[in-house]
């Protein structure tokens, strides 16, 4: 007599979390790491919960903000602007 499995049959993984908002392979991110002063830190600290946003994005926003003070060089997540 065959012997009968009490596992039912696998299914498909769903992916758990929100939709990527961009293309992957156009986000390659680099880690870069900073010193700062304390006092520059708990700022960035105090910045980022008012915003509800990490560390890492009011930095990101700030250098993008930065680059494109003469106009739009890069968009909102790094990228060259001129590049779609």
């Amino acid at each position: 007599m065959a012997k009968r499995s009490s596992r039912a049959a696998k299914t498909p993984k769903r992916r758990v979390g929100r939709p990527a908002l961009a293309d992957p392979l156009d986000y390659k991110g680099e880690k870069f790491t900073f010193r700062l002063h304390p006092d520059l830190r708990a700022e960035l600290i105090r910045e980022a919960r008012a915003r509800g946003y990490t560390i890492a994005k009011v930095v990101e926003d700030a250098l993008i903000g930065f680059i494109n003070r003469h106009g739009p060089i890069v968009d909102a997540i790094g990228r060259y602007a001129d590049k779609k």
